[in-house]
């Protein structure tokens, strides 16, 4: 088997990289919770930093930076000032 050539090299490389940058990203957030205490509920990782919320529902919880990988520019950031979130508490009264 031959060596490849510089420009296919070159042009096998430019593909992997465009194919890359087209991959389907997950839809962002509508809104950003962050800096405060958010409650799981999951032994295993019973407290995160940051949640993030689309149409009503969670669809991530992890660290702030993690979290923010789904912002965008119409994302709203709500900054929990410290407190507590426990997300997925329903008031049935």
């Amino acid at each position: 088997m031959g060596r490849l050539s510089r420009g296919a090299s070159v042009w096998i490389v430019s593909l992997l990289a465009f194919g890359w940058s087209c991959a389907e990203r997950e839809p962002a957030a509508d809104s950003i919770y962050f800096g405060g205490t958010v409650v799981t509920g999951d032994d295993s990782n019973p407290v995160a930093e940051a949640v993030a919320v689309r149409d009503g529902i969670i669809v991530a919880v992890g660290s702030e930076n993690e979290v923010r990988e789904l912002q965008a520019g119409s994302t709203r950031l709500i900054d929990l000032d410290g407190k507590t979130l426990v997300p997925g508490f329903i008031d049935g009264h």
